[in-house]
């Protein structure tokens, strides 16, 4: 409730945690495939709303990937500089699609990595995906109704970790977990140290 309502001035103009995310920086007005898209509707400016010049012309589609919503299944915290925020997004994006990936066959041997899992078994090859990416695909260019379009992005991205692509090879989405967590950015973390003990 807070993210929707709590207000911010920002250069003289009020701005919430929710317009800022899906107004300015996606240059959206909802989520299409999240169940709480509609509610959304209401962050998109009006034309003449004085606030629409801070807002991105063309949506960022990693920027879901660079914030921290301190749940489980959300992205790491990071600190963004100007000069570095595109290649930081980038990586964001690339670091949380290949974290907490777990790969299994018929014995139940596992190996952890992050957020995308692949599942192995004697039958098919099945590639479970974060439920974050499903709900903003679309930002990507993806259909996600379309098992060709989801595995023609996901094998671009990430074909070094998963199994050979077939005709066999199924599409999931796991949960989002809303528990509360968050991890910082290792480095991020230390350049916060270094420059806090310097002063």
């Amino acid at each position: 409730q807070e993210y929707g309502h709590n207000k911010y001035n920002i250069n003289g103009s009020s701005y919430s945690l929710l317009e800022m995310e899906h107004a300015v920086l996606r240059n959206s007005d909802g989520i299409p495939n999240a169940p709480f898209g509609s509610l959304l509707k209401k962050t998109k400016m009006k034309v003449n709303d004085i606030r629409l010049v801070s807002c991105l012309m063309k949506s960022e589609p990693y920027i879901t990937y660079g914030l921290c919503h301190f749940t489980e299944s959300s992205p790491i915290l990071r600190i963004y500089s100007p000069h570095t925020v595109r290649a930081k997004l980038e990586q964001a994006f690339l670091e949380y699609m290949f974290s907490e990936t777990v790969a299994s066959n018929t014995s139940q041997q596992a190996s952890v990595y992050r957020q995308t899992v692949v599942v192995r078994n004697v039958k098919r090859e099945e590639i479970v995906l974060p439920k974050l990416f499903y709900w903003y695909a679309k930002d990507l260019g993806v259909d996600v109704n379309s098992k060709t379009s989801v595995l023609d992005f996901v094998y671009s991205i990430l074909a070094d970790m998963l199994p050979e692509r077939s005709d066999r090879t199924l599409v999931r989405f796991k949960e989002y977990k809303m528990n509360p967590k968050f991890i910082v950015d290792s480095q991020d973390l230390k350049d916060i140290c270094a420059t806090l003990t310097s002063t």
